[in-house]
């Protein structure tokens, strides 16, 4: 998709409303993830709420899984994570970073049992491990997420009415 392209490249508005052109085709599901990556960057809350809709209109799909779970540990929603970066791991064993997501989960959460038991089954190095073990610690470190803004769609509709 010209969105995902722009949106790597930083082109932020050109990609946002190239979504949004998508959200009512059959490329919802993408439109929707693409649109909570974007809002990632300034406003959690709405992030959560794009990529949630992504993911329920392509519950298998990694990378939404994956990008959901992610959302949701930074908003300390730890609980909420646990499923979503599961499901991805379940979905795809081979996917190191929805695998490195989900130990980074375990440590924020404790579950040491959980983290060595990934650990031996996917023969994580030392190396790999004290890596994780830091961004963990450091996402540990991070403040709370911003308070929420109103997503685009809803200030549109505001304005219409």
């Amino acid at each position: 998709l010209e969105a995902d392209t722009r949106r790597k490249l930083g082109q932020y508005p050109q990609a946002q409303q190239l979504y949004t052109a998508l959200l009512n085709t059959a490329y919802s599901a993408q439109a929707y993830h693409g649109l909570g990556l974007i809002a990632a960057r300034s406003n959690p809350t709405v992030s959560l709420e794009y990529l949630q809709r992504a993911v329920r209109l392509m519950p298998t799909n990694v990378e939404m899984r994956n990008d959901l779970g992610y959302a949701l540990m930074l908003a300390r929603r730890y609980p909420d994570a646990l499923p979503q970066l599961a499901t991805a791991v379940e979905l795809e064993p081979g996917n190191d970073k929805s695998r490195n997501n989900l130990l980074i989960l375990m440590m924020l959460m404790r579950d040491e049992a959980s983290v060595q038991r990934i650990v031996r089954e996917s023969r994580i190095d030392a190396t790999t491990l004290a890596d994780l073990r830091k961004r963990a610690s450091s996402l540990a470190a991070t403040s709370a997420p911003r308070p929420a803004v109103q997503p685009p769609q809803a200030a549109a509709a505001k304005k219409a009415s």
